[in-house]
């Protein structure tokens, strides 16, 4: 696997070391504060009183629905900030869904709630992974087919997919495994500002 990053501003956010480099919004972004207030999303999702997972369920369910199969705007070139994609843009219109971009619109409402992730480059596929710090594991996320990868019921990573993958052993996922066929991790998740 490769780990890519952005060269970003540190009053931005910062690198963290969660068993792989992952860019972390500061808190306070304004940007992340103004989505959460014009694109409110699912109460349990911010309720850090719910198990983790069913929180980051509830998000990415939230989030697989955003974007309409069609629109008047372009599938490129892409916008990276979540309120352009949602109609903060020009024709006040939502982009086309497309995985890149529910990922881009995910990684911000988890940054928004102070919820460590990652951009995940697969096979003609884009995703993400959120790290849960009770287990110390990265969890694979998939907004647009809007599944996660398990075994047994317990969330993989995207590395561990693809090791169970070319190794031909079974795990869940509700997309086409063989996405897992290449794993790069693209730590960058401050997209908010478009740079």
């Amino acid at each position: 696997t490769v780990a890519l990053c952005q060269p970003f501003s540190e009053s931005e956010g910062r690198i963290g070391q969660f068993g792989g480099d992952a860019i972390i919004y500061e808190p306070d972004n304004p940007e992340l504060r103004s989505l959460l207030a014009r694109f409110p999303p699912p109460r349990d999702f911010l309720d850090q009183r719910l198990p983790f997972r069913h929180r980051i369920t509830t998000l990415r369910r939230y989030v697989a629905g955003l974007l309409p199969s069609q629109s008047i705007m372009p599938q490129a070139p892409e916008p990276v900030r979540a309120l352009e994609l949602l109609g903060d843009n020009s024709r006040q219109a939502r982009y086309p869904k497309l995985c890149s971009k529910l990922s881009k619109i995910m990684v911000q409402y988890l940054s928004a709630a102070g919820i460590v992730s990652r951009i995940v480059q697969l096979e003609r596929h884009i995703a993400l992974e959120v790290y849960d710090h009770q287990s110390g594991r990265w969890q694979s996320q998939d907004p647009y087919f809007d599944t996660e990868a398990t075994l047994r019921g317990q969330p993989l990573s995207a590395a561990t997919a693809h090791d169970l993958l070319v190794n031909n052993q079974p795990f869940e996922f509700g997309g086409p495994t063989d996405v897992f066929l290449t794993v790069g991790f693209v730590p960058r998740n401050n997209f908010a500002q478009d740079r």
